[in-house]
């Protein structure tokens, strides 16, 4: 999808022009192979000459706002997944009425999870990591959904975004059949002619000699170092917990206490700290946290009366 294409065009004819061009991402959990898709796209923005860069933002105060970095990084356009089109419109909208300028936006297709929802970093079973074995990818795709009735799965989805677009313009072998287009090998899926096994064995060849060549450049200490520090696993197993005190307070105190919670959740039923201010006559320091996104409204008023 694409936003703002009459200034893109305008750019590209424009003599001596190099376009900039920006790609923001926040990887929240190991990188996937979802990454592929705007990784490709990448590649066709480096092959056309524009100019595509990774700028620290270290030293900068990152903006709140997305749209800003447009205007502080200095670039044409910005390109993201579709689910960054909110932010997209928003810039689009607002940075021209702030004499900052309009920028044109392309949007890539967010490939679907192998279980059938987003691919994500926190859905194991989801994804598939640049760093998955060989073993692990066959695993993970061999139970991937892929039916007849659900064409916009993830298995399905790799191939219109990841695999035909790489080896394009040649074709795409399967099942010792040739295939040049996506709509070619959806409708041999859908007639019956390739079946979900044919799809997921060309799929697990192609990824595994793709990923083979990421991992090859990934075997340093640097890489080590930076996933044994960045994606370590957690131990699950938890410590006891200790024995708190049991604090003795008075019938006295016992109704201040019920008066302070009221009918509100006390997390993890224990309220050994505010038995323990009771009985000891101490001041009770309360932290009350809210973030307005306007004016204030009736709905603050519960949090205050509690606070009274």
């Amino acid at each position: 999808e694409a936003l703002g294409v009459d200034k893109l065009e305008k750019q590209l004819t424009t003599d001596g022009k190099v376009v900039h061009v920006y790609w923001g991402t926040a990887t929240t959990g190991k990188p996937h192979v979802g990454y592929f898709v705007p990784m490709r796209k990448i590649a066709d923005f480096l092959q056309a000459g524009l100019k595509v860069e990774s700028p620290l933002l270290s030293g900068l105060l990152y903006p709140l706002l997305q749209a800003l970095d447009e205007q502080y990084l200095k670039v044409d356009g910005q390109f993201g997944g579709v689910d960054q089109r909110k932010i997209f419109i928003l810039a689009e909208e607002q940075l021209p009425k702030l004499k900052l300028g309009k920028r044109w936006h392309l949007m890539n297709p967010m490939v679907p999870g192998l279980t059938g929802s987003k691919m994500s970093s926190s859905e194991i079973d989801s994804k598939i990591d640049l760093l998955d074995s060989h073993d692990v990818v066959e695993r993970k795709i061999l139970g991937a959904a892929c039916s007849r009735q659900e064409t916009d799965n993830g298995v399905l989805a790799f191939f219109n975004y990841v695999l035909i677009p790489i080896v394009s313009p040649n074709s795409l072998v399967i099942a010792d059949k040739e295939f040049f287009t996506y709509d070619e090998i959806k409708e041999s899926f859908l007639n019956g002619t390739l079946s979900a096994e044919d799809l997921k064995k060309t799929l697990i060849e192609f990824l595994n000699e793709l990923l083979a060549k990421v991992q090859d450049h990934c075997k340093s200490d640097v890489v080590r170092e930076a996933l044994e520090k960045g994606y370590k696993e957690v131990n699950e197993n938890m410590a006891e917990p200790k024995q708190r005190p049991v604090v003795q307070v008075t019938e006295q105190q016992l109704s201040l206490i019920e008066q302070i919670v009221g009918n509100d959740m006390l997390i993890g039923d224990d309220d050994t700290a505010l038995r323990s201010c009771i009985a000891n006559s101490r001041a009770i320091r309360v932290t009350f946290t809210i973030h307005p996104k306007g004016r204030f409204h009736l709905g603050f008023l519960k949090g205050l009366l509690k606070m009274k």
